[in-house]
């Protein structure tokens, strides 16, 4: 085994033992930021830009409407299909990466709204309450995977 310390820029000291083969790693004393917190910030940085791309993709389709009409219909599209997916897709975050999480919850956020959206129209609710109500609940789906659940 091989005794290192390490500090950070916060001014934190972290004595780690690392074997001669690099297959384990102890930490002795001191603290890591929560890796669930900075992937979690990753991929929000990753949708952020998503978003503005297809802001710039709806502008190059729609080039005669307004930025704000373009804007909203990027967000409706994101909100009500792209969204709900990738949120239920999180459970699979530590066998699946980000572009395959993203490209199978967009036509699973479809399914998921068009299904829904039909049963609860059989059930009189109208549509201005389903647009909130499937992706709410499919956010918080996803937030319940991300906190509740262990890595599978």
């Amino acid at each position: 085994m091989v005794k290192t310390q390490v500090s950070s820029s916060s001014n934190e000291e972290l004595d780690i033992e690392v074997s001669k083969d690099n297959e384990e790693i102890i930490i002795k004393s001191g603290s890591f930021v929560d890796e669930k917190k900075v992937d979690i910030n990753k991929e929000l940085v990753y949708l952020a830009l998503i978003f503005v791309a297809s802001i710039l993709v709806f502008k190059i389709v729609f080039y005669k409407e307004s930025i704000m009409v373009v804007s909203q219909l990027a967000f409706s599209f994101f909100f009500l299909y792209i969204l709900p997916g990738f949120s239920i897709m999180y459970y699979w975050k530590s066998r699946l990466e980000f572009v395959e999480r993203f490209i199978i919850g967009f036509p699973l956020g479809a399914a998921i709204t068009g299904s829904f959206g039909f049963l609860l129209g059989l059930f009189g609710i109208k549509l201005i309450f389903q647009v909130w109500l499937i992706p709410i609940v499919c956010f918080i789906l996803g937030w319940w995977f991300v906190t509740k659940t262990r890595n599978l």
